[in-house]
């Protein structure tokens, strides 16, 4: 199995389209919109404020992601409350981890994975749809400012 790497977009607008095989994020916020319009899973590394949430969410949740859990340290490396597992944090750690999604994510579970994401790009793309939920709350709150 071999990674490419595609140097099409940037940091701040990637190029995503279902073709991606999965894109490796810190898992803020507009990543995880843009993987989701575009139908691309995700392998989560999660540093600091919306990302650990996100990640969780994405992971154990919805079912499109992978969360890398061996890159933790310090105050990160403690013990995973929803596993009671603490990860080890050394790099064979990391590269057994890294291994193993990569196997999974193009494997049997990871189509699994990219089979949710249609239906959640649909709820999303209805959402902010002119009488979409999202639409109409954020025109409510601009209204009453």
């Amino acid at each position: 199995m071999k990674a490419r790497t595609s140097q099409t977009g940037s940091p701040s607008k990637p190029s995503l389209h279902p073709a991606t095989g999965w894109a490796i994020t810190h898992g803020g916020h507009n990543t995880v919109l843009e993987c989701i319009l575009g139908g691309v899973p995700m392998i989560v590394w999660p540093i600091i404020v919306d990302q650990p949430p996100n990640a969780l969410h994405l992971t154990d949740n919805l079912d499109i992601a992978y969360e890398l859990l061996e890159v933790r340290n310090g105050t990160g490396i403690g013990p995973i409350y929803r596993t009671g597992r603490k990860p080890l944090g050394t790099i064979d750690a990391v590269k057994a981890e890294a291994r193993d999604v990569f196997e999974r994510a193009f494997g049997e579970e990871g189509e699994e994975k990219r089979a949710h994401l249609p239906a959640l790009r649909e709820a999303l793309q209805g959402a902010w749809a002119d009488n979409g939920v999202a639409k109409r709350e954020t025109e409510s709150f601009l209204n009453s400012l």
